[in-house]
């Protein structure tokens, strides 16, 4: 065809196209061509002639219009300018592929991409199409980007995706090399095949997802020069063909892959390198070339970022001690002999320093093999078989090491411990965080996998930080540094101790500003944790907004266990254009030194960075005091979730981050798990340091977005974990609304189990309305979820809402259903094997028992909760049976013993951040002072106590504590406060229905009545609270209440009644034993006898009581005795035996100001010096008693002994 024919003719459609497609659709005059085309009339008038002398327009009577012909020409050279730009778009790609291979003109006009960025573009295209396929081929030349073998395994032995790769014969066999893990498995697989022969220079891979596609690959040397990729049918049609015919050329492969691999010592193509499998998921291997090629750090930036291997090596960490003895030696005594062991404690205890010193040790032997895998490092561990592999044919003994084991992109190493289980040449040493350990939530549900975590893997726990060891780290510091560093050790301990207890990482990070500091302090000494955040946050609030959303970012991710990579931290502010790019660079620079330590690739998928305490305590500090920390903190989290869902901005990121993308690799991979795990890891951030809850803001009003690549799972799991959070916080309101949203997004969610969220926000609703006090709205819930869980037939969540139902029905004071309820709960959990909830059930248990006066049953019931609660290192459970055992203790009169457990179970509640469990411990503390008479100490802890409740909106022990208060107030004579104590926990216990602290509270006002002579108003509050505590079936409540209505009835002179009242406590009390409260029974029978005149039966009963508190630390209850048995003496005319008393008593009571009694005391003894004429140690007492406060004449009371 003569081409050159008609040139007018084209060049006129090519300059008056516009005129062409205005007139295809109506008719138009020229005027009307003006005004719409905006074209002056002359040019109109020039278009419209040119187009009609062509043929294609034509006048009519309604104007202008496009004929066929022109119709057809305009559309067809509309078509070309189409095509004309898909190809000059893709023709970087194209001068890569040889001008002699033929194309189909489809493939590049109807490519829906076409991309020359690179290798990681066709790493994210290729892992998009297959994360989709039903079946995977291609014709690969050269394997230019290992990620895309990593991609072909993962599918075909994963996932059994049916994969078959065309390649040379060299190629495959430089694969097997350098890869010979990974190739092997895909070998192996049923689902791989491999064919080998001559192939074309460009790559050619066809996708059924389920509709088949093709992409083309291009090769500029041996790297990518791009790709195009369409679902056109005329392409795939070519590519079909094409594949066939390379297919026709190549011979299978795969079973003689398989038999190389059978046959070889796989270990010795790696030269005893770790597979590349395993480094990419995170793992090294530990000896002398792993530490020739890193220089460990500066040992004050080290302290600061972290120690890692190179520092442990190099002699930076000092060893933890307990009892004296060497941790560190202990732990490699054990995995010597093959034992798998766990270490395991809070955060930033030196958990995974410890574990970097064992490995370190370890692979000092010359023929031992040490694996390491830090915590998140690299890919997810999923590579069982090879890691497997590596280990089953490395010679000598292997020490296999994993932190936050646990966590779901490292649990797989559950799997080869139990592979190897029995084998004494490898061991395996993982670490946890304490909270992880004892609830992993990622663990695989494998109830065997358990059982095997639990019964083959050996617990040990942090020791907590000591001032020796203190002194070691000081030491080292001064070594290290050639510094003589004169520091107040115990002020540093006690700093550290108060910013976060036993938390080492901090320590450090406080000596190295000792050493090296970071900036002029205003005040010549190192800064608090609280400063140091501080400085830094004020640096970043003078860049700006997106510099604080960067500065935020970082933190969160440390403090997440997220890798803090610079892809992520540059996701922030991606939108605002590239002037952002110097913006997020001035950010990084500041932080460095501070959060952000090395270089981006230090890290296995990121920087290294300061300690994860610091990181929380960053972000509580942003939402402290910045109006706006919520926008802050939604934008950035925002920001970095958003990666999933958009490739364009990972692949920006990944062009601004220097070449250190492989953090995101595992989005590109599938960016739903990823999403789901970053969702997981940030909102558990939140649940674990509840006051962060605030920059999360409820589900409905945050400005947190999460991505649309998320599962339904991972979503309702962010609308959980703000339940939570608000509990925690004792935002009680908010929790609950949060617990009615998960509920109602879960019926919209299909694929989702709602009655398993129903049961959770049962469950949630539950615990809320306890700690409001609420009893009747608790059973409510407990009931509703306990039906629902019969319904679902799951035994395990009908026993756990008995349980539920028993803690209510004890806290409402019903013992017998109470009972009845956690029997059914324990017989359950101990059927099913549920160790953690068989303690919980036997500790509530143990506490009925104690009530009901049953302390040998309480006893063994809480003894057995403490033995399973420390086989699960539960360390929340263990303070809180010890918190118990001390209660028993005290009423045992074993205080040494009771004060020793309270302190721990305090100690404990402090250093896993437990508020609801450090408040109780105060209250059982306060108790305990009580009964030593350390009145004063007793009134702190209960003040603190009061303190953490309201802080909590534990509303519902504060009645209680309130009591606490008043029996505090009662014992010092302040009878007015007293009152007031009671009757304000009185009037809230009553509101909430809360029986037995109503007893409690009705029995204290009472006495303050009795003693101020209201004899009938205490009578009624005595029997009442007599009444209450039969009900809830207290016997401890039944005692108090029945001495103080024993104490009305004497005061009304009803002498009989008040006996017979006291021959009740006694029967009741006797029974308990509890010697206590059967020497203050004692003590209220001397008081009736002698006011009835039967001084002999006082003096009996009085010198009984004396007997039982004899050698105990019940100083109140022993001094009571002995002013009551030196009054009966006074009555009886033996001045001598009631100086002797008295002289014992009257001190206590002045020591914790008992005004009116300490007055009666002194008095009294007094009165007996006065009788045997002894002025010298009457005026003595009288002089201690003014310098107490408390006034007594000498010349009145010995004027009155002379009258």
């Amino acid at each position: 065809m003569d081409l050159s024919a008609e040139p007018e003719e084209i060049e006129v459609i090519a300059r008056r196209v516009e005129f062409l497609e205005q007139l295809q659709t109506t008719h138009a005059h020229k005027p009307d061509l003006v005004e719409t085309l905006d074209h002056s009339r002359s040019t109109v008038d020039r278009a419209v002639k040119e187009l009609d002398e062509a043929g294609l327009v034509t006048r009519e009577t309604e104007g202008y219009v496009t004929t066929q012909a022109g119709r057809l020409a305009a559309e067809r050279y509309r078509s070309f300018l189409v095509d004309q730009r898909q190809i000059l778009a893709a023709r970087d790609v194209l001068e890569a592929i040889p001008p002699d291979r033929a194309l189909p003109l489809e493939l590049v006009t109807c490519a829906t991409e076409a991309s020359t960025d690179g290798p990681y573009r066709l790493f994210e295209h290729l892992a998009g199409r297959l994360r989709d396929a039903d079946r995977y081929r291609a014709v690969v030349p050269n394997f230019a980007d290992s990620r895309h073998l990593r991609l072909c395994h993962a599918r075909a032995v994963r996932d059994g995706t049916p994969v078959t790769v065309h390649t040379s014969a060299d190629e495959l066999s430089r694969l097997r090399e350098e890869f010979p893990y990974m190739v092997a498995e895909l070998a192996d697989s049923s689902a791989f095949t491999a064919r080998t022969g001559d192939v074309p220079a460009v790559g050619l891979v066809l996708t059924d997802a389920p509709e088949t596609a093709v992409t083309l690959v291009a090769y500029d040397g041996d790297d990518i020069a791009g790709f195009l990729h369409t679902d056109d049918e005329d392409a795939v049609a070519w590519a079909e063909q094409q594949y066939d015919s390379v297919a026709a050329d190549t011979h299978e492969a795969t079973a003689a892959l398989r038999d190389a691999a059978t046959d070889t010592d796989l270990p010795s193509l790696t030269g005893g390198r770790l597979p590349t499998t395993l480094r990419s998921e995170g793992f090294v291997r530990v000896d002398d070339r792993y530490f020739e090629r890193r220089e460990p750090m500066s040992p004050a930036t080290a302290w600061r970022a972290g120690l890692g291997l190179p520092e442990v090596d190099a002699g930076y960490a000092v060893d933890r001690t307990r009892d004296g003895e060497s941790v560190t030696a202990a732990l490699l005594d054990r995995v010597r002999d093959g034992e798998s062991v766990a270490l395991v404690g809070p955060p930033g205890t030196g958990k995974s320093t410890l574990s970097r010193r064992v490995a370190c040790r370890f692979s000092e032997h010359d023929d031992a093999a040490v694996l390491y895998r830090q915590s998140a490092s690299g890919q997810p561990f999923e590579s069982r078989a090879t890691l497997d592999a590596f280990v089953e044919t490395t010679q000598g003994p292997v020490l296999v090491v994993v932190e936050d084991a646990v966590r779901a992109a490292a649990n797989t190493v559950f799997e080869v411990m139990r592979d190897f289980d029995g084998d004494d040449d490898v061991a395996f040493l993982v670490d946890a965080r304490e909270s992880e350990w004892r609830d992993p939530d990622e663990f695989p549900v494998d109830a065997r996998l358990e059982s095997f975590r639990h019964e083959a893997v050996e617990t040990v726990t942090m020791p907590p930080l000591t001032e020796d060891d203190v002194e070691r780290v000081v030491e080292r510091v001064d070594d290290l540094t050639d510094q003589e560093l004169a520091l107040p050790v115990a002020d540093v301990v006690r700093d550290v101790r108060s910013e976060a207890p036993d938390d080492i990482s901090l320590l450090f990070h406080r000596l190295a500003s000792y050493v090296e500091p970071l900036a002029p302090y205003e005040n010549g000494t190192p800064s608090t944790l609280d400063e140091d955040v501080d400085r830094l946050r004020r640096d970043l609030d003078d860049c700006g907004d997106l510099a604080v959303e960067v500065g935020v970012l970082a933190n969160v991710l440390n403090a997440a266990g997220l890798p803090v990579a610079e892809p992520y931290l540059r996701a922030v502010g991606r939108e605002t254009g590239d002037e952002t790019a110097a913006a997020v660079d001035d950010a990084l620079s500041r932080m460095h030194g501070h959060v952000l330590f090395g270089s981006p690739g230090d890290g296995t998928t990121g920087y290294r960075s300061v300690a994860e305490t610091w990181s929380t305590r960053y972000l509580e500090r942003l939402g402290d005091d910045r109006a706006d920390a919520s926008d802050r903190f939604a934008a950035a989290v925002t920001a970095l979730f958003g990666l999933a869902d958009s490739a364009d901005d990972r692949e920006a990121v990944a062009a601004a981050a220097s070449g250190h993308t492989a953090a995101l690799d595992g989005i590109v991979a599938d960016p739903t798990d990823w999403a789901d795990e970053a969702i997981r890891k940030v909102f558990d951030l939140g649940t674990s340091a509840p006051k962060l809850a605030p920059l999360f803001g409820t589900t409905g009003e945050s400005d947190i977005e999460l991505p649309a690549a998320c599962s339904d799972e991972a979503r309702l799991r962010a609308i959980e974990a703000r339940g939570q959070m608000f509990t925690g916080t004792g935002a009680l309101d908010r929790a609950s609304a949060e617990f009615d949203t998960l509920v109602e997004t879960a019926r919209d969610c299909p694929g989702v189990d709602a009655d398993e969220r129903r049961l959770t926000a049962l469950y949630g609703r539950c615990q809320i309305a306890r700690r409001r006090g609420e009893h009747e709205a608790a059973e409510r819930h407990a009931r509703e979820r306990r039906s629902l869980a019969e319904s679902l037939d799951s035994p395990r969540e009908v026993a756990q809402s008995r349980l539920l139902l028993g803690q209510i029905a004890h806290g409402r004071g019903d013992l017998d259903e109470a009972e009845t309820e956690l029997t059914a709960a324990l017989e359950t959990f101990e059927a099913l094997k549920e160790p953690r909830a068989e303690a919980e059930t036997r500790r509530e248990r143990g506490l009925v028992a104690a009530y009901r006066g049953n302390h040998g049953t309480a006893t063994e019931h809480l003894r057995r909760s403490l033995e399973r609660y420390r086989e699960l290192d539960d360390r929340r459970g263990e303070a809180s049976v010890l918190s118990h055992l001390g209660e028993l203790d005290r009423r045992r009169r074993d205080v040494e013993t009771a004060s020793e457990r309270f302190l721990r179970a305090l100690e404990i509640a402090r250093e896993i951040g437990d508020r609801a469990l450090e408040g109780e411990s105060l209250a059982t503390l306060a108790n305990l002072e009580l009964t030593a008479g350390h009145l004063d100490a007793a009134e702190r802890h209960v003040e603190q106590a009061i303190e953490v409740a309201r802080e909590i909106d534990e509303r519902a022990v504060v009645p209680a504590l309130r009591g606490t208060f008043g029996d505090i107030e009662y014992e010092r004579g302040n009878d007015a406060a007293a009152r007031e104590r009671y009757e304000r926990g009185l009037a809230a216990a009553e509101e909430a229905g809360d029986s037995r602290t109503a007893a409690i509270l009705r029995r204290g006002r009472a006495l303050v009545l009795a003693r101020a002579g209201d004899a009938g108003q205490a009578l009624d509050d005595a029997e009442r609270a007599v009444e209450l505590a039969e009900e809830v079936g207290d016997r401890t409540v039944q005692v108090r209440s029945l001495r103080a209505l024993a104490t009305a009835r004497r005061n009304r002179g009803e002498y009989g009644a008040a006996i017979d009242t006291l021959d009740r406590a006694h029967d009741l009390v006797s029974a308990g034993g509890h010697p206590t409260a059967v020497a203050l029974v004692a003590t209220e029978r001397g008081v009736t006898e002698r006011e009835r005149g039967d001084l002999a039966a006082a003096a009996a009963a009085l010198e009984r009581a004396l007997q039982t508190l004899d050698g105990s630390q019940a100083t109140g209850a022993t001094a009571r005795a002995r002013f009551e048995q030196g009054l009966t003496a006074l009555a009886a005319d033996e001045p001598g035996i009631a100086r002797d008393h008295l002289t014992e008593a009257v001190p206590y009571f002045l020591e914790v100001g008992a005004g009116g009694r300490a007055r009666d005391a002194v008095e009294g003894l007094v009165d007996a010096c006065a009788a045997v004429d002894d002025r010298e140690t009457a005026a003595e007492w009288c002089e201690r008693a003014r310098d107490a406060g408390v006034a007594v004449s000498l010349d009145e009371r010995w004027a009155r002994r002379d009258a």
